[in-house]
């Protein structure tokens, strides 16, 4: 929104990759890999997460579609993010504004904010 680039928005960039990742992987949402999980949820004896071993059961062709499809999947979301900003700027800029006044906004701040 400001012309230029920050480390400010890394752990959401983590996120995104993460989320899309799994949405390619794990819940086969990509037309052109098929729905097929390349990945699966493994869990210990208490039940926590434990990071993906780095087997695969996949050519080094699937992992490059894969990365391609990720790739693709957070570069569609970000000019949608992007395209949204612009479209409500005014409304961003208010917000930013008011946080400044306020620090924090109130549910009726936001329904005045977005009227």
């Amino acid at each position: 929104m400001f012309g230029h680039f920050s480390t400010g928005a890394a752990d959401d960039l983590q996120k995104v990759t993460d989320i899309a990742r799994s949405m390619i992987m794990r819940y086969g949402m990509d037309p052109k890999l098929g729905h097929v999980a390349y990945e699966s949820e493994r869990r210990t004896f208490l039940g926590d997460n434990l990071p993906m071993s780095t087997e695969r059961s996949y050519s080094e062709e699937t992992a490059r579609e894969i990365d391609t499809a990720v790739r693709a999947l957070v570069d569609q979301t970000f000019k949608r993010a992007v395209g949204i900003l612009t479209e409500r700027r005014p409304v961003l800029e208010a917000g930013a504004t008011l946080l400044l006044e306020k620090e924090t906004l109130s549910e009726q701040d936001l329904k005045t904010l977005m009227a």
